[in-house]
């Protein structure tokens, strides 16, 4: 299958907003911002304490301009200190009884310990990925995959299931390459995830070693999803050797992820399911499109951890013009 999208064909997840007018998105992200403002409020401690020690509360927010003038900030400090005082895994931001959850993952723990995430299998909109941005890269139902994710994050199958797609499943990990090379070459599956630095030094070592023909084992590939860190110089030259159709996805602020499309000209925030500012980090002023700052994030649909106005720590580079793909969301 083309990565190419057909969308005339089929358009089970194709959703109208992404290319709507920026006008229709930002009217749909305040309502759902004045509607989770007050959920959130009446459920998640952390939120609800922090709002009150700042004396702001559901009643001050009217509007989206209401929100960025006095929704105060999360950050990682603020929820782990609340962890450690209630001796909370899930840090105050649970807004669902337990036994609603489905499953609990963990973040890699690579700015300290692992962030504990809760999810909802039958909740869509609350996904750390979601449906549209395979659907772009050509993911349809049959398509054969080869299904390779961390056990922490072990929901994302669920993914797949959704899309009809056929998993081939492996461990994330550089000793079952052997064993995924072999069934690469006997099936020719045509999407893989995902791809990260350990498994392309893994593939490496048996080109090295072995002789590995690592371009013949991703020459059936339409797309390759590559994610948990920046792609560094060797690791994407080596991609480019084998010839491999890699695109990327990137964290969201916690609130779930953005995509390359086809274009590979950024990652698409979804401005439907989340408010994506971007703040001068002194100032806390926005900066406008094409600038430089620091990523604010609120969830807008997730209705189980919701994180509202959390500071990423994370520096992009951010524009909210059309992208070649027609869609009409911010890029990062």
């Amino acid at each position: 299958m083309s990565v190419q999208t057909d969308r005339s064909i089929n358009r089970r997840h194709f959703d109208a907003i992404e290319i709507a007018p920026r006008a229709d998105i930002l009217a749909l992200q305040e309502k759902r911002l004045l509607e989770q403002v007050e959920y959130v409020l009446e459920r998640s401690p952390v939120t609800r304490e922090l709002w009150s020690a700042k004396g702001v509360g559901a009643q001050d927010i009217r509007s989206t301009a209401d929100f960025k003038a006095n929704a105060p900030f999360l950050n990682k400090d603020i929820l782990r200190l609340y962890r450690e005082r209630h001796d909370d895994p899930l840090c105050g931001v649970l807004c669902r009884d337990f036994d609603e959850i489905s499953n609990i993952g963990t973040s890699s723990g690579t700015s300290g310990d692992p962030t504990v995430f809760t999810e909802r299998w039958n909740d869509p909109g609350e996904w750390v990925l979601g449906p549209r941005a395979m659907w772009e890269l050509g993911l349809r139902p049959g398509v054969l995959i080869c299904d390779i994710q961390f056990v922490m994050r072990s929901i994302g199958r669920r993914w797949f299931h959704e899309l009809g797609a056929i998993s081939m499943q492996f461990n994330h990990d550089a000793s079952d390459l052997p064993r995924l090379a072999e069934w690469c070459l006997k099936y020719r599956p045509t999407w893989f995830f995902h791809l990260s630095s350990p498994l392309i030094y893994g593939f490496a070592q048996l080109e090295k070693e072995q002789g590995l023909d690592v371009a013949d084992v991703f020459s059936s590939f339409d797309a390759a999803i590559y994610g948990g860190e920046p792609m560094g110089r060797t690791a994407r030259a080596l991609v480019e050797r084998w010839g491999v159709p890699v695109y990327e996805f990137t964290s969201l602020g916690d609130c779930g992820t953005g995509w390359e499309c086809r274009e590979r000209n950024g990652f698409h925030a979804w401005e439907d399911l989340v408010l994506f500012e971007v703040l001068d980090p002194v100032t806390n002023e926005p900066v406008p499109s094409g600038g430089r700052g620091e990523m604010v994030i609120t969830s807008l649909t997730d209705r189980t951890d919701p994180l509202i106005r959390f500071r990423s720590d994370d520096f992009v580079e951010w524009t909210e013009e059309k992208c070649g793909c027609g869609r009409t969301h911010a890029r990062y």
